[in-house]
């Protein structure tokens, strides 16, 4: 039986996957968000420009997630389906879930850090 699309999978060490993605997603997100240069225009809003790392940690947060997938479906469906069994993950909706919450936490962690910073920049002025 099929877990509605509004709940998240919680058998098994499915929540624990859940964290590990939230984590590492976060981890990714506030390393890219320092990680960008803040500056105040001429009107006195802050500024933000993604330099070298920023890009390079996003990318490696998006190309984990996409390079995933790819794996999982063209060829390591078998090895995923192992490795879920055995550490007692419930499916496809697992993984799922760690990886949307992955991205959110990047998406989360990466805009909180600039959101203080910018706030820093501009009440300095």
């Amino acid at each position: 039986m099929e877990t509605p699309a509004s709940q998240l999978p919680t058998q098994g060490r499915d929540l624990g996957l859940d964290i590990a993605g939230v984590v590492v997603g976060a981890v990714l997100g506030v390393a890219c968000g320092a990680a960008t240069r803040l500056s105040r225009a001429s009107d006195g809003i802050a500024f933000a420009r993604a330099g070298a790392l920023a890009v390079l940690l996003w990318i490696v947060g998006m190309a984990s997630r996409a390079g995933f997938e790819y794996w999982a479906t063209y060829g390591g469906s078998g090895s995923l389906a192992r490795f879920s069994q055995d550490n007692l993950i419930t499916g496809s909706a697992a993984w799922t879930a760690a990886l949307l919450l992955m991205a959110l936490a990047q998406v989360l962690g990466r805009l909180a850090v600039i959101r203080v910073r910018s706030s820093r920049v501009a009440a300095a002025g």
